[in-house]
């Protein structure tokens, strides 16, 4: 009796031991399976989102072609939401690269461009909607690639493509623009204070008489770009490269153009009182009757630079370099001189009361380097008449030696 007992006991355990690996390895197969029954539900969620996405994608890209502005704009909110909606970085790029080839395509305004004539009561022709600018589809797509960007989270930075666009009038103040292409963009009566432009390629583009105050133009490619009455009042264009441009007229005052590269542009006329050109680059500049009063050109070079007329009382050229630039009737009343080189700057006429030339290179400036009578040619004080006139007479003295 004791031994079946014991048989029975043995019998009882093992029976329970098999039932609970066998409630395990099911439990275990039916995780399995629900885990896989999910998983293809999941994907074919996805692939139902997707196709989705897809379908909204392609009708609102057919709506773009709409010659009704509503259905285009429509179209244009459309393909935002879907961007906003859908989860994958591969749908936004696309989306943002649509609505960049969207505004890259002719968008200029014919309605405005020829502009419409009416008859007053007495029969006199009146012009009307004469201002040339962008439709209003295409300012809203510009809206939200460069406002409202940030909407779309992201993982890395989207540079915007709108080389050669028509943005003509364009209101994108405050603007991200980083590293977007505008090259040969026509931006011409633009507003973009405190636009952001760092690293942007302007190259060629037409910018005049665009509204550019308070602008980051920091390492910003310029190179030719017409920038004629363009207000760039406290810009920030340090390193800029503006090699050829067109700035006449231009208003800079109180720019940050440290270590810009000016070589060969056209600053006839510009403003450019308080602007921060230390270490510049203005090689063969035109400053033909440029305002530089109170400027900061430490550093800069102004080699063969045209400063025919040029205002720059009180400006301040320590360390600068004038070698063969031309100050003809050039204003450098009060101005700090000391420690540049003006070695055959042309300065005659020019105006030098209260200049300080400490430490100056003057021995070869050619409207003063033959007699000491010919310095009376350059409008300067008793005091520093004999200054230069001690500089000469020590040059002499070396050649001789």
């Amino acid at each position: 009796m004791l031994h079946l007992k014991e048989g029975s006991k043995d019998g009882i355990a093992n029976y329970i031991i098999y039932r609970n690996i066998g409630l395990f390895v099911a439990g275990f197969i039916g995780a399995f399976l629900a885990f896989w029954r999910s998983k293809s539900l999941s994907r074919q969620a996805t692939v139902a989102e997707q196709g989705h996405i897809t379908e909204r994608i392609i009708r609102a890209s057919e709506q773009l072609g709409s010659p009704e502005v509503h259905v285009r704009i429509g179209a244009i909110y459309t393909l935002w939401r879907t961007a906003t909606d859908t989860n994958l970085e591969a749908d936004k790029s696309m989306i943002l690269d649509m609505l960049c080839a969207y505004i890259r395509s002719p968008t200029e305004n014919h309605a405005n461009k020829n502009s419409l004539s009416l008859k007053d009561n007495y029969g006199i022709i009146r012009k009307k909607n004469t201002e040339e600018k962008i439709r209003d589809d295409v300012q809203i797509c510009l809206n939200l690639l460069c406002k409202k960007i940030v909407e779309l989270d992201l993982s890395s930075p989207y540079h915007c493509n709108l080389k050669n666009s028509f943005l003509k009038n364009s209101d994108l103040r405050e603007a991200d623009l980083t590293k977007a292409d505008l090259t040969g963009a026509k931006l011409t009566g633009a507003k973009l204070p405190g636009a952001d432009l760092t690293g942007a390629k302007l190259g060629d583009a037409y910018l005049t008489g665009a509204k550019l105050g308070d602008a980051y133009l920091t390492g910003a490619d310029l190179r030719k770009a017409d920038l004629r009455e363009a207000d760039l009042m406290w810009a920030d264009l340090r390193w800029a490269d503006l090699t050829g441009a067109d700035l006449r007229e231009a208003y800079l005052r109180e720019a940050y153009l440290t270590g810009a590269d000016l070589r060969w542009a056209d600053l006839t006329g510009a403003k450019l009182t308080g602007a921060d050109l230390t270490k510049a680059d203005l090689t063969g500049a035109d400053l033909t009757g440029a305002k530089l009063g109170d400027a900061y050109l430490r550093g800069a070079y102004l080699t063969q630079a045209d400063l025919t007329g040029a205002d720059l009382t009180c400006a301040d050229l320590t360390g600068a370099d004038l070698t063969g630039a031309d100050l003809t009737e050039a204003d450098l009343s009060w101005a700090k001189v000391g420690g540049a080189n003006l070695m055959e700057a042309n300065l005659t006429e020019a105006d030098l009361g209260g200049a300080n030339f400490l430490m100056t290179n003057l021995w070869t400036i050619p409207k003063i380097n033959k007699e000491f009578n010919t310095v009376t040619a350059v409008k300067i004080n008793t005091t520093q008449r004999n200054i230069l006139t001690k500089c000469l007479q020590l040059r002499d003295k070396n050649k001789t030696s």
